[in-house]
């Protein structure tokens, strides 16, 4: 992981703060999260998983980075979902350089939506701020020399594969991970660059029809300005998050 140090020494130089990563563990038996005793900055995520909003996000991902400044410093938590773990078992350097990307645009000033913004529920704020995020953190892993895509399209693949999913049973935060997922991929994959893509669209189509004509004008958008821009960034943001409120409220 010679890759992961570097970036989280130009994180740490950028903000003065600390990157840690927390494994955070589910107990089933009790039906909570537990995170290990001592670590810096402890009482930040403590808090964190504590706020029902925050931790109905963290148990849908592999994991969630958050970037916090106050009296007890500053930090960038990688909180990882140990729960989830089979997924990432082997790809410790794609998730974690993931999440470093994330951390990386805040600390240059591309921001991601914060849950206290309000106008929208933090579902929508997270997938919304992600999917832009994600084009620049595409374009600056491959720079650096991360493998993510193997990772990647091996989840989606996964999911293919289970024949559980029930869009009966859909609630609105279930749409907007949908449709973000097949944004994402749609903006990063084609038929020619992966096999099953026509095989995932079917079944996006097949769960949530409206999607991929829903999400074609941000599609559009987001493939075509350079969000490097700041100005553009920001605008592409606010289509994006009025996006997926729209996707968030429709039936």
């Amino acid at each position: 992981m010679q890759l992961l140090p570097q970036w989280r020494r130009e994180i740490e130089a950028l903000t003065g703060g600390r990157v840690v990563t927390v494994p955070v563990f589910t107990d089933t038996a009790e039906n909570t999260l537990r995170i290990p005793p001592d670590f810096a900055g402890r009482t930040v995520v403590r808090n964190l998983l504590q706020q029902e909003p925050f931790v109905r996000q963290f148990v849908r991902a592999h994991a969630l980075n958050v970037n916090y400044s106050g009296s007890e410093g500053v930090f960038h938590f990688v909180l990882l979902n140990t729960a989830l773990g089979e997924d990432w078992k082997g790809n410790e350097e794609a998730l974690l350089g993931h999440e470093y990307g994330h951390i990386w645009l805040n600390a240059l000033g591309y921001r991601s939506p914060r849950y206290e913004d309000g106008g929208a529920a933090p579902c929508v704020l997270t997938h919304a701020g992600d999917v832009v995020h994600h084009v620049l953190i595409r374009e600056e892993a491959q720079r650096r020399g991360f493998h993510y895509l193997a990772f990647w399209t091996r989840n989606i693949e996964r999911w293919l594969d289970n024949r559980e999913v029930d869009p009966a049973k859909f609630d609105a935060c279930d749409r907007v991970q949908l449709s973000s997922m097949y944004l994402d991929t749609a903006l990063a994959l084609s038929p020619d660059t992966w096999k099953p893509f026509d095989r995932f669209e079917r079944r996006v189509r097949d769960l949530l029809p409206q999607t991929p004509e829903s999400v074609a004008p941000l599609k559009e958008l987001l493939a075509a300005a350079n969000l490097w821009d700041r100005s553009l960034y920001e605008w592409a943001l606010q289509r994006s998050i009025e996006t997926f409120q729209r996707l968030a409220t429709s039936a």
